[in-house]
């Protein structure tokens, strides 16, 4: 990754980053409660002092910036280009085609 980076800081690019919250809780939903991964928890659900989160999503990105940072990345700019929740309907859709 430290080449990538270099290259992003170097030419001034933002790094493009896939944030998906499902996966984090279906891999593990006994650890990764619903609600943190789809915004919707009524509280704070992890603490880390000084850092306090609610969602899942702010988590992952906070610990983007965190690992980028720590690879020399520290003002390089963070996009998010995808994210989201699959379709829960068993297997593929032939009427969204």
């Amino acid at each position: 990754m430290r080449p990538i980076i270099s290259f992003l800081r170097n030419t001034n690019n933002p790094l493009l980053v896939n944030i998906y919250p499902y996966f984090a809780h279906i891999n593990n939903p006994h650890h990764v409660p619903l609600p943190y991964a789809m915004f919707t928890a009524p509280g704070v659900v992890v603490r880390d002092d000084p850092f306090h989160c609610k969602k899942l999503f702010d988590a992952m990105l906070d610990d983007t910036y965190f690992a980028l940072k720590k690879a020399g990345g520290p003002k390089v700019e963070i996009v998010v280009s995808e994210s989201g929740w699959p379709c829960s309907f068993g297997g593929e859709r032939r009427d969204l085609l």
